[in-house]
């Protein structure tokens, strides 16, 4: 539920846009939005879910709902969005529709991937253009724009998704203080795995994940206070983790370009419209990889190991949680015993230890 719903109506109101709003985070928004009162137009691929969500927030709420089941990787579907909504007073833009792809990326396929270039990133551009130029002229509105915590940093098997959601960040923390002096407030949300129904149909088994519900609440909670949002405990133990880790991936110096990647699955497509759908997989394939405190190839023994690196479970975000905790005591511990030459007692990070004499070389 939204704080301050009054305040935050009168910000962003009276009529918020929300893409990929048939399921997962988009949706959830969605709800949260006509819980606060704001009247909503409804982007999506799948019109008959769109047309049930409408149906069910015009009964509970006095709100007025539009519907547009569109496919945003087309140029006609941006433009009759632009056009569809060019007399609604819309002062806010979630734009939560996405998807993402998985796997070697020499396996991948050249259309699915321009597809993905295309959703998550030109249309991400033409219509935060378009919207922010409508919004800058009434001198009021807000731009959500999703990125994942993928977008910190590359992700092998998941290269190229990835990057797209790395340009999405960098867009949003750019916007941000652009068009803040115009009276527009620019988030990027960056929430890390999240429950939705992308791990069934992708046949993965997911352990410790975020709900829809606590993604959206985060996000909304967040705009206008800052320009990028981490949603749950979880997300921001998964961007804090990539902190102290070099950017080059680990496996560039243990060999994992010498054919060792027969394990790794076939590259996969991720679902429709809600961009909680794509962090699954991109968990699976990338975080363990990020992580250099466990061996990339290895699949995880005992109870969770379903053969190869195909067989992660998500139950490894909680090692990925354990080794970030390993990160912190570590850089503490070396900030203990770290001493100022002279100054005994007095811990500096980034300073050289001070050593006895016998110590030193010469």
């Amino acid at each position: 539920m939204i704080r301050h719903r009054e305040r935050f109506l009168q910000r962003y109101g009276p009529r918020a846009l929300v893409t990929g709003a048939s399921a997962g985070i988009g949706r959830e928004i969605a709800v949260q939005l006509a819980d606060a009162g704001f009247d909503l137009v409804l982007v999506a691929r799948r019109e008959t879910l769109l047309r049930e969500l409408a149906a069910d927030l015009t009964g509970r709420h006095r709100i007025d709902v539009q519907v547009l089941p569109l496919d945003l990787t087309l140029d006609e579907g941006v433009q009759e969005l632009t056009t569809a909504t060019a007399g609604s007073d819309i002062g806010l833009y979630v734009a939560a529709a996405g998807f993402g792809t998985s796997g070697p990326f020499l396996d991948a396929h050249l259309d699915q991937e321009r597809e993905m270039l295309r959703l998550n990133c030109e249309a991400v551009l033409t219509t935060s253009l378009v919207f922010g130029r409508r919004m800058a002229e009434r001198g009021r509105g807000g731009i959500i724009l999703m990125s994942s915590v993928v977008g910190f940093q590359g992700m092998p098997n998941a290269a190229h998704y990835a990057a797209t959601k790395a340009y999405v960040q960098t867009l949003a923390e750019a916007l941000h203080v652009e068009l803040r002096p115009r009276g527009v407030d620019v988030l990027a949300a960056a929430p890390g795995p999240t429950h939705s129904g992308f791990a069934e149909r992708a046949d993965m088994r997911m352990g410790r994940a975020l709900s829809p519900r606590t993604v959206a609440h985060g996000i909304l909670a967040a705009l206008g206070r800052r320009p990028t949002a981490l949603p749950g405990l979880l997300s921001r133990v998964l961007k804090d983790s990539l902190a102290p880790l070099p950017r080059t991936h680990p496996g560039a110096d243990h060999g994992l370009g010498d054919g060792r990647h027969d394990r790794t699955p076939t590259h996969r497509h991720g679902g429709d419209d809600d961009e909680g759908d794509r962090l699954v997989i991109v968990l699976v394939h990338g975080v363990p990889e990020t992580a250099a405190l466990w061996d990339p190839l290895r699949p995880p023994a005992g109870r969770h190991a379903r053969g190869g690196a195909a067989g992660f479970r998500l139950s490894a975000t909680r090692r990925l949680c354990r080794d970030a905790g390993r990160l912190r005591r570590l850089a503490d511990r070396r900030a203990r015993t770290t001493r100022a030459p002279g100054r005994p007692g007095r811990a500096r990070l980034g300073r050289r230890p001070h050593l006895p004499d016998r110590d030193r070389a010469p």
